[in-house]
């Protein structure tokens, strides 16, 4: 994702980030193909975990014998990140210590930090437990759902760069946020496998949330002072604090709202987890229209300057 910032043009960006969102949405739908039938072989389990392990391997590998970023010593080339550092005087506080004292960038970075929750590793647990909890499902069901979620995600990412044309870039955001959140609600509501494939539909239009926010940001970050990696590296802290706590508060909601009725303590509802993303999924919408707030604010300085 940093290096699309660093190659391609900032209005080409979105499209750019859906095609290669669209990529890893493709890996998603194999991965559920195959991974049945890796795990049906004869060495169950351990040969979906081999075929991941490699799979992973060989991409890594790839990446660093063909990137010239991997050996500016033999290409002669010049990462961008460097040559920031090389032009601007670096700034006296931490990179994200910048990104959070700047309104309009601190925005941005919280507003994809909130989207960490809508990636589907992140509720997986949970969705495998309220699969076959509510729904009565099996590993095969749940692995045609997580089929149709990839293949849903890869649509939605293919089609990113026309939405944002249509659309512009800040309705765009806006739209996906409101998507995300319904896709969710319905999530939560559902009680059968019509009810879930309701979901796709409003999921697959939210694909591409950070498509618009991460140019954004990376522009605004650049004008800071910062190179693109350390921003990049910067706001990653603020994801994966979200990647930990996610799962945990996920599974703890579920867990309150199965668990045993007492004269003291009600239900929750089944789908609350659900239901909190999508309230998180809100909230990074409140912190885009601040980034916007922010960005007019600046402009209106300028010109007053």
């Amino acid at each position: 994702q940093t290096m699309v910032s660093d190659a391609i043009p900032l209005g080409a960006q979105p499209d750019a980030r859906g095609k290669l969102g669209a990529a890893g949405s493709l890996g998603l739908v194999l991965g559920s193909a195959f991974g049945g039938w890796f795990a049906s072989g004869r060495r169950g389990p351990i040969g979906a975990y081999m075929a991941s392990v490699c799979g992973s391997v060989c991409s890594i590998g790839h990446l660093a014998l063909c990137l010239p970023e991997t050996k500016p010593e033999r290409t002669g080339h010049q990462s961008s990140d460097t040559a920031v550092v090389a032009t601007r005087s670096k700034t006296r506080r931490g990179a994200l210590a910048t990104i959070l004292s700047d309104p309009e960038a601190r925005c941005l970075a919280l507003a994809m930090a909130l989207h960490e929750p809508t990636i589907l590793p992140q509720i997986s647990e949970v969705t495998s437990i309220f699969a076959q909890e509510r729904l009565g499902w099996g590993p095969m069901e749940l692995g045609r759902f997580i089929s149709g979620y990839g293949v849903a995600s890869m649509i939605g990412n293919l089609s990113t760069g026309r939405l944002v044309d249509t659309l512009g870039a800040s309705t765009h955001t806006t739209v996906c946020h409101f998507m995300s959140a319904l896709s969710f609600v319905i999530w939560g509501c559902a009680r059968d496998a019509t009810s879930m494939a309701m979901v796709l539909p409003p999921m697959a239009v939210s694909r591409g949330m950070d498509a618009v926010l991460q140019g954004k940001l990376m522009v605004r970050t650049s004008a800071l002072g910062l190179g693109k990696g350390e921003a990049s590296a910067a706001c990653k802290i603020l994801g994966a604090s979200m990647k930990v706590m996610t799962p945990l508060a996920l599974a703890h909601l579920y867990s309150a709202s199965t668990g045993p009725k007492t004269s003291s303590r009600r239900h929750l509802p089944a789908g609350s987890p659900m239901f909190l993303v999508a309230a998180i999924v809100l909230l990074a919408e409140v912190f885009h229209r601040g980034a916007l707030r922010a960005a007019r604010e600046r402009g209106e300085d300028a010109v007053s300057c």
